[in-house]
């Protein structure tokens, strides 16, 4: 079950660290064109987006490492499952309302 607490607190890593994505690209060697649209999150804390994904789906994956830098990790969900994330959060979203809509509009329209 997912309480207000933690749809607020996912929210808030959603508007701080999150990243929003639509976009379309050419899948080879069919050339055909593929719509696309996930969320992504990357934090040092694996446990938390860890978290996030018993929660609510997706995969935790580790990002290439740079030199002085923690290791970092992106939690990613794709898809229709992005989609129903984002309308379950929505009313949480704070900086990100306006690409949190455009995102289900886009989403309802891809097939």
């Amino acid at each position: 079950m997912k309480t207000e607490n933690i749809r607020a607190y996912t929210a808030g890593y959603i508007d701080g660290d999150g990243c929003i994505y639509l976009g379309k690209t050419l899948q080879k060697p069919k050339m055909i064109t593929v719509y696309e649209y996930s969320i992504q999150v990357v934090s040092v804390k694996k446990p938390i987006l860890n978290h996030f994904k018993n929660i609510w789906g997706g995969f935790v994956r580790t990002k290439p490492s740079k030199p002085r830098h923690r290791d970092a990790f992106a939690w990613t969900i794709k898809g229709r499952i992005a989609a129903y994330f984002v309308q379950d959060i929505q009313f949480f979203i704070v900086e990100k309302q306006k690409q949190c809509a455009m995102f289900i509009y886009f989403s309802s329209l891809v097939h």
